[in-house]
């Protein structure tokens, strides 16, 4: 494998209105998921989504894990403001969350903003990388575990494997189960005699689909289950009408590889482009 990730990849100019898209279906991914929460587990956790503009604030207060306190598509749709900027720091000082993310899209405008987010004390944290393919070839991928689409029958199984693979406190189990069998969404599931031992999932809007909660449990990882979760949705993302996928996946580094993003670009996905995470600290956190 070629080091750094990615650099074995022809560059080539990819058009703004495609980052914009790949940018678009994966906050509709998020936002659907916050406002998927049900009353009494949106209190307990501070799960909250906001609108500064046409920038989302994703909050989840009780809960110090930096992909659920986010700022994200400022200055994707329109250009961003320093009085926006200032809006959306502020909102994450009022509710006592002690750490945030800014993410950074190559969309993002003007061309200033990054220099506004540094001089507020902010500073780059990591990238995340975004992957696109088209939907077509559909890959095979072969396990020896069975990969199949499920429905709300197993919804507490997938909350309990995304709770544990990401090392979420126990009750949001309740929260990843609420998404099964939600409109827009799709949900598979890897069994191993039965047993229910790993999670993948999509979300479409249009001609897009954006792929998430991919989950394997530690005990199960090694036998090709990740690979056959992406062929199998990159097949019900073509059968569900959508023309491209979108995934976002941890920038792999010496320290800590990334075995998402290699199945991803085994299976036909190209890396668009590295998104950064500004790291945002609050009083809260002193």
């Amino acid at each position: 494998m070629a080091w750094p990730p990615g650099s074995d990849i022809a560059r080539k100019t990819v058009p703004r209105e495609h980052v914009c898209a790949s940018e678009t279906i994966e906050r509709a991914d998020w936002r659907d998921a916050y406002q998927a929460a049900d009353p009494d587990t949106a209190e307990a956790f501070g799960i909250r989504l906001h609108r500064v503009e046409d920038a989302d604030v994703l909050m989840m207060t009780a809960v110090d894990l930096l992909m659920f306190n986010r700022v994200t598509g400022l200055g994707v749709d329109s250009p961003a403001t320093e009085e926006q900027l200032d809006q959306a720091i502020e909102m994450f000082r009022a509710a006592g969350v002690p750490r945030f993310f800014m993410d950074v899209s190559p969309a993002a405008r003007p061309i200033d903003l990054t220099d506004w987010i540094t001089s507020r004390g902010l500073s780059i944290h990591n990238n995340w990388v975004k992957l696109t393919r088209r939907v077509d070839p559909v890959p095979a991928a072969f396990t020896i575990v069975q990969v199949k689409e499920i429905g709300r029958e197993h919804a507490d199984d997938f909350g309990r494997i995304i709770q544990i693979v990401f090392h979420m406190p126990a009750r949001l189990a309740d929260w990843a189960a609420a998404l099964v069998g939600r409109p827009g969404r799709r949900h598979f599931m890897a069994f191993q005699r039965d047993k229910p031992v790993g999670t993948a999932a999509i979300f479409t809007e249009g001609a897009w689909a954006e792929f998430g909660y991919a989950a394997v449990l530690p005990e199960a990882r090694g036998r090709g289950i990740q690979a056959a979760l992406i062929a199998a949705r990159i097949r019900a993302a073509r059968d569900s009408g959508c023309k491209w996928i979108s995934m976002e996946t941890a920038e792999e580094t010496l320290e800590k590889p990334s075995y998402s993003f290699r199945n991803a670009r085994k299976l036909g996905f190209e890396v668009v482009y590295l998104r950064p995470n500004y790291l945002g600290l609050t009083e809260s956190s002193v």
